[in-house]
Parts: C-alpha cells; structure tokens; sequence
C-alpha cells in the first residue's frame, strides 16, 4: 500500500489590492507579483551590471515607494504579502 500524503495548499490571491482581498476575507496577498525579470533577457535587476553588457542592469517593475506603499499598506491590514 502507498503511505497517504497530505497536500497543504495557502492561496496567495494575486494582486496589489489590498482593498479588494481584505473585502474577500482573505489572509494573504501578492504571490506573483513580480518585481523585476529573468536573467535570460537580461531583465531581473542587478546591483552589478550583466557581464556581457555593461549598461544593463536589468528592470524593477515597480519602485522602491511602490513597493512599500504596498507592503505597509497590506501589513496594517494584517495580511500576509508573498511576492518575487
């Protein structure tokens, strides 16, 4: 017989409105949302530019105010924030 496994699934509703999630009685917030690329095409951000192109240094797709807007918002909200 195969031994049963449990399976824990936690949803993490994705999307930066907290308004929204808090109105749907849920406890997390974010998920993938994403905060910069992959290195690949040279868009996940870099402190350091890439070695074989001296000017890039990736893509943040929000700032550093949005983000923690964002957090701090969800936070007093008491919600649990996931993001990459």
């Amino acid at each position: 017989l195969m031994p049963t496994l449990s399976l824990r699934i936690v949803l993490y509703y994705q999307t930066m409105d907290v308004d929204k999630v808090v109105a749907m009685g849920l406890p997390r917030i974010g998920g993938c949302i994403l905060l910069d690329g992959d290195v690949g095409p040279h868009t996940a951000a870099l402190s350091k530019p890439y070695a074989d192109d001296p000017e890039c240094y990736g893509t943040l797709y929000h700032s550093q105010e949005e983000i923690n807007a964002f957090v701090l918002k969800a936070h007093k909200a008491g919600l649990q924030v996931a993001m990459h």
